[in-house]
């Protein structure tokens, strides 16, 4: 009897070792995948046109391989006076989902945290003297458009607003987070190519960004 109860103790230990380590895998195999996930899986741009060439909607991400970002970073201290308790979203080397369209850059800044609302603009004056708060360049990647790269400009710009947050993430020297958000601003678009061709029209802009925080 007391050897039947033995194996039975033993038979429930040896269980209960296995379903622990069954579970600490699956934790494992868990926390890789939402690592993964962070790791620009879950960032994109998406330009809306009214009009023009691009009328429509196109949605840039990283291309796979290249050294892409598109991030949002708080200013508490600047240089430039403009962009003291700021805010600034930029991109750089995205490429369109179809791979028809590179979106070289793209930056808007506003003013304040990274909080949840509507964020007022702050405004910059390029060399030619002209009053911006957006820029953004894309290029024809090889496709059918008659225009090899477009330029913009403001015409009039509206403040950004941010959506929604994902939890912070905890790295080795600093902590990760999505952001996202949106505007809408007007622009004279330039389209070069063999001709040159000007438009202006609204553009819309939809984003997750990654926010980076220093430990």
């Amino acid at each position: 009897m007391k050897k039947l109860i033995y194996l039975l103790l033993l038979t429930f230990v040896i269980a209960s070792c296995n379903e622990s380590a069954k579970n600490k895998a699956n934790q494992s195999t868990s926390k890789m995948a939402t690592n993964k996930k962070s790791n620009y899986n879950d960032l994109y741009v998406k330009i809306t046109f009214a009009d023009g060439p691009l009328k429509g909607t196109h949605k840039f991400v990283k291309e796979k391989g290249k050294i892409a970002s598109i991030g949002i970073s708080y200013f508490k201290d600047s240089k430039n006076p403009n962009q003291v308790n700021s805010t600034s979203f930029n991109t750089n080397a995205l490429i369109s989902e179809d791979s028809k369209l590179k979106l070289m850059m793209l930056s808007k800044s506003f003013k304040g945290k990274v909080v949840k609302g509507k964020h007022d603009v702050v405004y910059f004056t390029n060399s030619n003297k002209d009053t911006y708060c957006t820029q953004f360049m894309i290029l024809n990647n090889g496709h059918s458009f008659d225009f090899t790269r477009m330029y913009s400009k403001n015409t009039s710009c509206s403040p950004t607003k941010l959506t929604a947050f994902s939890n912070w993430k905890e790295r080795t020297i600093m902590n990760i987070r999505t952001v996202s958000g949106n505007f809408t601003d007007t622009f004279e678009l330039e389209f070069r190519g063999k001709d040159t061709k000007k438009i202006t029209t609204k553009v819309s802009v939809e984003f997750n960004a990654r926010q980076q925080e220093m430990k």
